[in-house]
């Protein structure tokens, strides 16, 4: 879900939401276009690269046990490089991957500007071409437990967040924080 009614035919970047149950994230993970920035995160910002294994399950993260009849969901937030602007600018400045990987910084660098301490547990993955607006996708997926299966209380950060005038904000200083980044990129 986007907010806000804007133009986007000239921005770099759309922020929305989406709620993942497991299956979903597992799918989004397995298309991550550049496996080596495949992220989990923890509250102190200390970030590790994330692989499932048999004693680290997303299930965990997101609150699942074998024995639910109930799927859970998550809450992510995507970071949309959008067309045609972020296909131009990808053929200027010789490639704007690294920004699209690098887009959580922007997004923890304008909450903190905004007040909203990004104190959680992610995982973050990149994939191509999700929409038709979108030439790269940042997806973060904010979840409910952390490693060892305890609950992550981020409801007031969540309720910050997703206020639609403050997701405009953060959206706007995204977009203005990694154009600055591209144009320092492109003429040095």
């Amino acid at each position: 879900m986007m907010f806000g009614d804007r133009d986007y035919s000239t921005r770099l970047i759309a922020l929305s939401t989406a709620s993942l149950n497991v299956d979903e994230a597992r799918a989004l993970i397995s298309r991550d276009i550049d496996q080596d920035f495949l992220f989990l995160e923890g509250p102190s910002g200390e970030m590790e690269h994330f692989e499932e294994t048999a004693s680290l399950r997303l299930e965990t993260f997101f609150g699942e046990s074998p024995s639910d009849h109930v799927l859970k969901t998550c809450t992510s937030i995507r970071i949309d490089f959008l067309n045609p602007s972020s296909r131009y600018l990808d053929l200027l400045a010789d490639g704007i991957r690294f920004h699209a990987l690098n887009a959580c910084c922007h997004l923890e660098e304008a909450m903190t500007q905004l007040e909203i301490e990004p104190c959680w547990w992610t995982i973050a993955c990149t994939t191509g071409c999700d929409h038709f607006m979108s030439f790269y996708r940042r997806t973060i997926i904010i979840l409910n437990h952390d490693c060892d299966g305890n609950e992550f209380g981020t409801g007031s950060v969540r309720g910050r967040l997703f206020n639609p005038a403050t997701f405009d904000q953060l959206e706007d200083l995204m977009e203005q924080s990694l154009r600055k980044e591209i144009e320092q990129w492109r003429f040095g």
